[in-house]
């Protein structure tokens, strides 16, 4: 973990103006929803515009990939937004089964449920791609909600659409009776755009790896299920490009 140095005797929230730091929690004019009903493995959050601002009064810090923001189970010091990169929130078992809730891009707050009720993070925060990120004590953050009405109703907001797209994760992975419904029903949920002869072209930036920690399985199982749909005529994968070719026969063995 790479971080750059603060100006001696200044720290990220003083150099934040209030209208700055409601900024870190502000609902931008156009927020992508699909990530409520888990059609999408991203919750952004800040717009461009909001972002651009954020590092242009904070220096942040730079990550590597494989550095963690915070880990379940310890104190909370506060929360975190990604300024660039993506970072990944997963859970673990004390037998090493690991499940991965989501990847979050640029705009996300990652922690402010944790930094809310000072209770251990409930999840890890890994770098899986080169980012940046601005930080905000918890003591600040909370100072800041006392503060502002309109900061908590927006904090109230974020924390209940990160409940309702966790509980969306639970409900695809837990009702599913087997990985290929599991499979199925996340690739169907992926926003597409439609090809020739009614396919459907995702861009899909996960790896096999990634995909197996979205639904509980293991990577091994993911690439034979895919294989065998490929063999099947219904779809095709090619690194991060998938090619629905017969969506109907997808939707069928997903039990829609």
């Amino acid at each position: 973990m790479v971080k750059q140095s603060l100006m001696p005797g200044q720290s990220i929230t003083r150099r934040i103006q209030e209208r700055e730091i409601v900024s870190l929690l502000a609902k931008p004019a156009r927020a992508p929803q699909d990530y409520v009903s888990g059609r999408i493995p991203f919750l952004a959050r800040l717009d461009r515009r909001c972002l651009a601002r954020v590092k242009a009064t904070t220096l942040g810090a730079s990550y590597a990939r494989g550095a963690v923001l915070f880990a379940e189970e310890h104190r909370p010091d506060g929360v975190y937004v990604i300024l660039e990169g993506r970072a990944k929130l997963s859970v673990s078992s004390h037998n090493g089964k690991s499940l991965a809730l989501g990847f979050f891009g640029p705009g996300t707050v990652l922690g402010l449920e944790g930094a809310i009720l000072g209770w251990p993070y409930m999840a890890t925060a890994e770098i899986v791609e080169p980012a940046k990120a601005a930080f905000m004590a918890r003591g600040d953050l909370l100072r800041h909600l006392g503060r502002s009405e309109k900061a908590t109703l927006e904090a109230a907001e974020l924390v209940s659409e990160t409940c309702y797209f966790l509980l969306s994760r639970i409900k695809a992975n837990e009702l599913s009776e087997s990985a290929q419904e599991k499979l199925v029903r996340f690739l169907l949920e992926v926003p597409g755009h439609p090809g020739a002869d009614a396919e459907t072209r995702l861009k899909l930036d996960l790896s096999q790896e990634a995909v197996a920690q979205m639904i509980g399985t293991s990577r091994e199982t993911v690439a034979r299920l895919l294989s065998r749909l490929r063999k099947r005529g219904i779809l095709d994968w090619r690194r991060s490009k998938i090619v629905i070719r017969d969506r109907a026969a997808l939707e069928k063995l997903a039990g829609s």
